[in-house]
């Protein structure tokens, strides 16, 4: 049965060093609002799930740089936009093209629109229900799920099988989003009107997780010829679209088939605002209720005007570091590589603090598998410094520290950073391609690697754990045991309390033997008005069904 529903360096150490110090390798390099979508399609065929990042847009450490640096919009720019279309008005900075939850993966529309089979909360194990009510473990790799009978499309029809089915198989075959998620997937079928079996390869302790953060489509209504599902989609959500235009805004009103209860505000709009510049002035000037992404240093710009809250993002970004080879095999120089890295100062300068330094672990508390009793690496230029001496590197080492472009400011950093304890490290630029390859060539093509890990939507450390062993960074962690076995013993275990056990040691293990370098989890900034109900959210995406817009002013 499904578990219980939820009651609902030195300053000088982070200057860059310089383009002499970065080399790019490789032709053109792909825009960065195109590398998520590379790591959603391309990894399915990696069986990276750990990189399966939703598509919400791009988020990189430039953004509190990009926004610190952009001259303020007028209010003329935003004119067209500001009639108050609804008691409840959201700004993103997401482009969305479309409203196929499907080619969108998940974000705060999606959920408006519509349901999938089941709901990972962050910070929790198992799954709670949504469309599905219960399951049953027919096999190591098979699961039976039972839909709710009461779930309605918004046109009235009812949810089957068949349209679970046909939601996962044409994300499956079309390369969409979330099927890097479904990696390992190998058959799903109805068995009744509101049954269905999903089976796996082997036995995989995410099967669940997997087949229910898909988001459910009407396939009478996605296959028809006859209407746009793209502008026009029919879900189980609890709202319905009533306008919208492509890259500007969605308008949304409650849906007369809501089986899970009418929204806290009957009609809402998602404007789509270009910049984040942008977003912070329509905030500040009362065009909005709510936006979401608003950079780092918008806590400053909005400081005594509107609430706002950070919520953690759960994007976790680390180095890898090739620990079979190298001055790296050495432990006192994986020690002293982290010592020598200031994190609180990067997340200050590189976020404009809208994060926080990773706790000795690759992931943060929305994970399964986070261990609260590990404790943050404190940096100690002095100690690295003695260290690398006692390892016979007393005059330091030239190394390589590859990345994707558009962390170069990180890169930049870090380099500077190693450089203050004599670790050379020359900023290698890598395009999108080059940088999925690295991670899933298993045999630790840069002696560090630069890695961020999306922890949505399956919130689970064993795929960051994965991640580390497959970019080179596999050790021996005892006698006769490596982090690669440990990886594979808690992927396959179905015992819930076992895998735990399995995933406290890979941490334990981690945080030990130090296969990477600890850096930043990044933060999601929420702002809104005064007397807006539902606020903060508890992650992302924002439900906007449980948000309630507070009057507007006197204009």
């Amino acid at each position: 049965m499904w578990p219980e529903p939820e009651r609902e360096l030195e300053d000088g150490a982070l200057d860059a060093p310089g383009t002499a110090n970065r080399r790019s390798v490789g032709g053109s390099l792909v825009p960065a609002i195109s590398r998520r979508r590379l790591l959603l399609g391309a990894v399915r065929g990696l069986a990276l799930a750990g990189l399966a990042l939703p598509a919400r847009g791009l988020r990189s450490d430039l953004r509190a740089a990009r926004f610190a640096g952009e001259p303020a919009l007028s209010r003329r720019l935003l004119a067209a936009g500001t009639a108050d279309a609804g008691p409840l008005v959201v700004g993103t900075t997401v482009f969305l093209p479309t409203l196929d939850p499907l080619q969108l993966g998940d974000g705060t529309v999606v959920r408006a629109l519509f349901d999938s089979l089941g709901r990972v909360v962050a910070g929790r194990d198992g799954v709670s229900p949504l469309l599905a009510r219960s399951w049953r473990q027919l096999a190591t790799n098979e699961l039976e799920l039972e839909l709710d009978p009461s779930a309605r499309f918004s046109d009235g029809t009812p949810v089957t099988a068949a349209d679970a089915v046909f939601s996962i198989r044409t994300t499956l075959e079309a390369g969409y989003p979330l099927a890097a998620v479904l990696a390992g997937l190998s058959d799903l079928r109805a068995t009744g009107p509101r049954t269905l079996v999903v089976r796996s390869a082997g036995g995989d302790a995410l099967l669940a997780r997997r087949v229910a953060v898909v988001p459910v489509v009407s396939q009478a209504a996605y296959s028809s010829t006859t209407t746009s599902f793209a502008d026009r989609p029919v879900g189980s959500g609890r709202y319905v679209v009533t306008g919208f235009s492509p890259a500007s805004s969605v308008e949304l009103a409650a849906s007369a088939f809501s089986w899970r209860g009418q929204p806290e505000t009957a009609t809402a709009t998602l404007r789509q605002l270009v910049t984040q510049v942008a977003l912070v002035e329509a905030l500040a000037g009362g065009q909005l209720d709510v936006a979401e992404d608003l950079p780092g240093a918008a806590a400053a710009a909005l400081a005594g005007s509107d609430p706002m809250a950070l919520v953690g993002l759960g994007v976790d970004s680390f180095v890898v570091l090739r620990a079979a080879s190298g001055p790296f095999a050495d432990r006192r120089v994986r020690l002293a590589a982290n010592l020598a890295v200031d994190t609180p100062a990067l997340v200050a300068r590189l976020l404009g603090g809208a994060g926080a330094p990773l706790a000795g672990q690759l992931v943060g508390p929305s994970c399964s598998g986070f261990e609260p009793s590990l404790a943050a690496v404190t940096p100690d230029v002095a100690g690295a410094r003695q260290l690398l001496a006692e390892a016979g590197y007393g005059g330091g080492f030239a190394t390589e520290l590859a990345g994707p472009i558009e962390l170069a400011p990180t890169l930049d950093a870090l380099s500077g950073s190693l450089r203050a304890v004599n670790i050379r490290a020359e900023v290698v630029l890598l395009s999108n391609a080059q940088w999925l390859a690295a991670l899933a060539s298993g045999a630790g093509s840069w002696p560090m690697l630069l890695v961020q890990f999306d922890e949505a939507p399956l919130y689970d450390a064993g795929l960051a754990y994965e991640l580390v062993v497959r970019a080179g960074g596999d050790l021996t962690v005892a006698p006769r045991v490596s982090l690669a076995s440990l990886v594979a013993a808690q992927a396959g275990e179905l015992d819930a309390s076992r895998r735990r056990l399995l995933l406290g040691q890979l941490a334990s293990a981690v945080r030990s033997e130090l296969p990477c370098i600890f850096l930043y989890r990044q933060s999601w900034l929420y702002g809104w008005r005064a007397g807006v109900g539902g606020m903060p959210p508890a992650g992302w995406p924002l439900d906007l069904a449980t948000i309630s817009g507070a009057p507007y002013p006197p204009a």
